[in-house]
């Protein structure tokens, strides 16, 4: 399905409040609960859906989230 580029150009963005989002579950993996209801879409950077997947992805194997996790599931898919 291919996203309306209209949106991406109506709806505003909070960069900064992502990035507490994505800090926050590395300070704390109890609030990775919180992120997982956000879609793919709900981000505004291709860089926080791609950690936010990594974290999905880290979390569904049953791993810690954190930088070293996170950094090796990145890295492993370039």
């Amino acid at each position: 399905m291919k996203q309306d580029s209209t949106l991406d150009k109506i709806l505003p963005a909070n960069v900064a409040a992502e990035r507490v989002l994505l800090g926050a579950v590395l300070l704390d993996n109890a609030a990775w609960d919180q992120v997982a209801q956000l879609s793919a879409t709900d981000w505004s950077l291709d860089s926080h859906r791609r950690i936010r997947m990594a974290m999905k992805r880290v979390s569904s194997a049953g791993g810690s989230i954190d930088i070293v996790t996170l950094a090796n599931d990145l890295q492993g898919r370039h």
